[in-house]
């Protein structure tokens, strides 16, 4: 029971720090700047792009991670990224 009270107030840390920043992070730096463990830091992280509240770019060791605010700063004049993220999910791949 206590573990899973941890785990979203981790979860909230971390929307809350993202949503803060005006640039994207990489899990390591949020995981220091938060103080918390990395490996819970990895895996919420994971959970919340799963559920669609943070964007990550990039893959596996050279991700960062950012605020869905910042990922919609980021389209195209025509929209053309704003729409494949649609279309893929909630990751953004796109720099």
């Amino acid at each position: 029971m206590a573990a899973t009270r941890l785990r979203q107030t981790y979860r909230q840390g971390i929307v809350n720090y993202l949503n803060s920043t005006d640039r994207y992070s990489s899990a390591r730096d949020i995981a220091t700047a938060l103080d918390i463990p990395y490996k819970a830091t990895i895996d919420a992280l994971n959970m919340l792009r799963s559920m669609g509240r943070v964007a990550r770019i990039g893959r596996k060791y050279s991700a960062t991670w950012g605020s869905v605010r910042l990922a919609h700063q980021e389209q195209g004049a025509n929209g053309w990224p704003m729409l494949a993220a649609a279309w893929f999910g909630p990751t953004v791949r796109f720099r």
